[in-house]
């Protein structure tokens, strides 16, 4: 190990101290007391009804455990199927905790910082192009309600007004241009010149009150590929793939993928506005039989609530082509690990956005223990 990197890994370690102190007098306390003033919420909750289930004074135990020894209540804790009797261990799990310090400490301070070309809409699209990989078009970029037209040789500024008549009939995404989780994002209807949010004809001062504060991107409305419509035609359903650059080889790997799919009428699929999640098979991108949801949308199901497809009859199209372009456009990013969101197109992936905060619940979720890999590929 070299000096510069004792150094810096040296720096971090100080640099978690408030982290710390602020855990033991703030979130521990604070997590104590919505525990027991909500036991039923953290002991009466399953996603596995059909198994047999541990005492309730041991999950609520366990759950003390972790506030204790963690400072983490563990969200995920029924989703991993915590709850029920079986031969996995906790332990064999990653602590969400144990897993933001180390994502973060590899891909923000080990590393050179990358993540900008990530967390900007704008950037990504550019660097996206360049490296010969589909991804939405952006349209146009709001800065405060500053609007610029977006051209492949040149911008242009450009009032709502005009903005307007320039659109031909079609569909926008209107997203944060740093935005996360599906956060934020409007889909707005162009039709002769007019412009719908929601059925709602907006005027050129309603444009400016919803963007008239903040950065967005306006991209132009991807068309997925006809099977992934069939599956949920509402929202543009994408591949979570994971690549991960092994410490010791050097190698980029794929950690097993999910499928997000929109569900109840939304139109952003993911899981924290009420999507589905589906784990695949990481070789052939077959879906397996469960689809789990967040519990206020009805914890895990067979079929699709909506289209009523079988989760386990369905195979995601162009899925190895998906698999060597994450790979591909990882090798150009000096990152330790990035989260992609893929969608699905007549002609092969599109590359929606990736996230250097990538979140370890997807590919925990399905009875599927992830300390080993962990241990692996992060250390």
């Amino acid at each position: 190990m070299n000096l510069d990197r004792v150094k810096r890994r040296f720096e971090y370690g100080w640099s978690q101290i408030p982290r710390y102190i602020f855990s033991i007098f703030y979130t521990r306390p604070k997590l104590m007391v919505d525990l027991f003033l909500h036991p039923a919420q953290y002991v009466d909750q399953t996603y596995f009804p059909e198994k047999q289930r541990k005492g309730k004074i041991r999950i609520f135990t366990e759950r003390i455990w972790n506030i204790i020894r963690h400072s983490d209540i563990d969200e995920y804790y029924f989703m991993y199927g915590l709850d029920v009797k079986r031969e996995v261990k906790n332990s064999d799990y990653v602590l969400y905790r144990d897993f933001l310090l180390r994502r973060d400490y590899l891909n923000l301070f080990e590393r050179h910082n990358d993540s900008a070309i990530l967390r900007n809409k704008l950037f990504f699209e550019a660097v996206a192009r360049i490296l010969g990989i589909d991804t939405p078009r952006n349209i146009a970029y709001s800065d405060n309600g500053r609007l610029t037209l977006i051209k492949t040789q040149s911008s242009v500024k450009i009032g709502w007004a005009e903005f307007l008549n320039i659109l031909d009939d079609a569909v926008i995404y209107v997203k944060p241009i740093d935005g996360e989780c599906g956060s934020g994002i409007r889909k707005l209807e162009v039709r002769s010149h007019e412009i719908y949010h929601r059925e709602e004809k907006l005027s050129t001062d309603h444009l400016q009150d919803m963007f008239g504060k903040g950065r967005y991107i306006f991209q132009e409305a991807l068309k997925q590929h006809s099977e992934m419509n069939r599956l949920y035609p509402l929202s543009v359903n994408t591949i979570r793939m994971i690549t991960v650059r092994n410490p010791k080889t050097n190698e980029i790997e794929i950690l097993p993928p999910t499928l997000r799919i929109g569900a109840h009428g939304n139109y952003v699929d993911n899981f924290s506005q009420g999507g589905v999640i589906v784990a695949m098979d990481t070789e052939s991108g077959k879906l397996s039989e469960w689809g789990f949801y967040k519990p206020l949308y009805g914890f895990k199901g067979t079929e699709h609530p909506d289209t009523k497809i079988r989760f386990e009859t369905f195979e995601v199209p162009y899925f190895k082509e998906a698999k060597e372009m994450a790979r591909y456009f990882h090798s150009f990013l000096n990152l330790h690990s990035i989260g992609w969101d893929i969608a699905i197109s007549e002609n092969g992936p599109v590359f929606i956005e990736g996230n250097d905060n990538w979140e370890v619940n997807l590919p925990q979720t399905f009875e599927n223990p992830f300390k080993k890999e962990f241990k692996r590929l992060f250390y």
